[in-house]
């Protein structure tokens, strides 16, 4: 990244932090690629929508383990999720998430049969059994 490229990126991170106008906060927001402002947006920003974002731009896994784990927000937790390919960290989610839309998305991703069984089986809302049920399905049949 060129150093013109670093000013464009901090100026629109200025922009997306400060603007009173929601909407031109987003439009900022969706002209950055620089990992390390939308990481900041990602864990800080106020306003769900920007946060979601964000994450979606946001190729560091571990960071996004972090979000998927600890945000307040299901529907932010949940973009986390979309964004993480580690098996054994969907596995944890789906298996122990508080909100089940986040385990819902958790379950989307996994491959494991006997794992999906289980939580078929055990989880405590119906909506996620099923989900889990579905992909058992999916992955059986070609």
């Amino acid at each position: 990244m060129t150093t013109n490229d670093y000013n464009t990126q901090e100026l629109l991170g200025e922009t997306a932090r400060n603007n009173p106008n929601k909407e031109a906060r987003l439009a900022a927001l969706e002209k950055i690629t620089d990992e390390a402002i939308l990481k900041e947006f990602a864990k800080d920003d106020p306003y769900r929508q920007a946060r979601i974002m964000a994450i979606g731009k946001i190729t560091d896994e571990r960071f996004l383990a972090k979000i998927a784990k600890n945000d307040s927000n299901g529907q932010v937790r949940e973009s986390a999720v979309e964004n993480i390919r580690d098996k054994a960290l969907l596995v944890e989610i789906a298996r122990t998430d508080s909100h089940p839309s986040v385990r819902k998305a958790a379950v989307g991703k996994i491959d494991d049969e006997a794992i999906l069984a289980r939580i078929a089986k055990k989880d405590s809302n119906k909506t996620v059994q099923k989900a889990a049920r579905e992909r058992i399905r999916n992955i059986s049949s070609p």
